[in-house]
């Protein structure tokens, strides 16, 4: 409301006081004053301890345990020897005692068929480089979590509990993980290295192989730092682990005893650069088991 004073115009404002109805009693509008009082902290405390107690980013629904549960899950998962049961099922025959000994696509490309091996390929990139990644992400992991999920996918491959912790290499796992999180350029450059010079120029991945796990993480602080493309410290962290894994695969090789017949330096330098104890390929991708002779006694 507005008034003239001294040809002066004064604003005022009335407040409006809730009258109390005259049908209530004083005992009652002071329950219901104390109820409303209740009310008002109860919700002011529900907010400030919602926002208190906010589940960081990376952690799955429901806690620490069942995050756990999941990487544990991609490790069994991504364990499942593919190559081996293929093998055993169709050829009667363990995989780890031919050629490179290594429980993977390449493998059974060279002794199981150019048919059985593309299709152990493709499981493997997919089913195991994929899809445990996409789960996590349908579950709403977060991006720790679907890089840790990718990571223990990758290491059952290498070394599956199934087959006391022989594996294949992990390329094709590790592949289907850089899919997985749409790192495009890092597989693009991979793929022309491994497949591209390595299988169909050079008819050897051994060395380009090495080449790629290395340009890996290189390749994503690059475009990250350049603005090409958002590459998240998980995502470069995810690219340098997953070279660590490869590169532990070639060192450990299935666990296969040192030949005795060269140094350990030597043979190390081999399984790093070439992923196989020998320079020579066709020395190392053509070995069958040795057949057991039995000695013919003597009449």
């Amino acid at each position: 409301m507005a008034a003239r004073s001294g040809g002066r115009l004064r604003a005022y404002t009335v407040r409006r006081q809730r009258l109390p109805c005259p049908w209530q009693s004083r005992r009652t509008r002071t329950r219901h004053r104390r109820t409303a009082d209740v009310q008002r902290r109860s919700t002011l405390c529900s907010q400030s301890c919602s926002s208190q107690m906010t589940i960081p980013d990376g952690l799955a629904p429901g806690g620490l345990m069942p995050v756990g549960l999941i990487i544990i899950a991609a490790y069994f998962w991504g364990g499942i020897p593919t190559a081996y049961v293929v093998a055993r099922l169709t050829s009667g025959i363990d995989i780890r005692e031919y050629g490179s000994g290594n429980v993977g696509a390449s493998n059974a490309l060279a002794h199981l068929g150019p048919g059985t091996g593309i299709a152990i390929g493709l499981f493997d990139l997919i089913g195991k480089g994929i899809l445990p990644v996409l789960l996590a992400r349908a579950l709403d992991a977060g991006l720790a979590v679907q890089v840790a999920v990718g990571l223990a996918a990758v290491a059952g491959h290498n070394w599956s509990p199934y087959i006391r912790f022989t594996g294949g290499r992990g390329v094709s796992a590790a592949g289907g993980t850089i899919l997985a999180f749409a790192l495009w350029y890092e597989a693009v450059i991979a793929a022309i290295l491994i497949a591209g010079i390595g299988r169909f120029m050079l008819k050897d991945t051994g060395f380009l192989t090495l080449l790629a796990m290395v340009a890996m993480p290189a390749t994503a602080i690059a475009i990250g730092a350049s603005g090409i493309a958002d590459r998240p410290i998980e995502i470069v962290a995810m690219c340098a682990l997953l070279a660590l894994l490869l590169t532990g695969k070639r060192l450990t090789a299935n666990w296969e005893r040192l030949p005795d017949e060269q140094p350990v330096i030597h043979t190390l330098i081999c399984r790093i650069l070439w992923d196989r104890d020998v320079p020579k390929r066709q020395n190392w991708t053509e070995r069958t088991p040795v057949p057991e002779t039995s000695e013919a006694s003597e009449q």
